[in-house]
């Protein structure tokens, strides 16, 4: 749980839900034009190769949540989602006003 048993925000888990499955799609369907547009260098980067494994390891978690299993096991997957933050932090730095950006912040 990720403590949403507030009475402050009584929406706060349905909003977080609808922003996982956006999140998942955009994910998705990012990897998909990857892989289709790079071809085979598209296993020459580590960030690629660590979307491969994060995004399908991301549905299935969603897909095994929705289903009702017990997904107590799962925090792993979880944590490694979190290195697709990585990814994003690596983008930020390749455009000068987003590095400046982060740098502010």
């Amino acid at each position: 749980s990720l403590g949403l048993e507030s009475d402050d925000w009584p929406a706060a888990r349905l909003i977080f839900h609808i922003c996982e499955y956006f999140f998942c799609l955009v994910f998705s369907i990012e990897l998909i034009v990857n892989l289709y547009h790079e071809g085979r260098q598209f296993f020459q980067s580590w960030f690629n190769i660590l979307d491969l494994v994060v995004v399908p390891l991301m549905l299935m978690d969603i897909i095994f949540v929705d289903l009702g299993f017990d997904c107590s096991s799962a925090r792993f997957v979880r944590l490694v989602r979190i290195f697709r933050a990585v990814r994003v932090i690596r983008t930020f730095r390749s455009f000068q006003s987003l590095q400046i950006l982060w740098n502010t912040i």
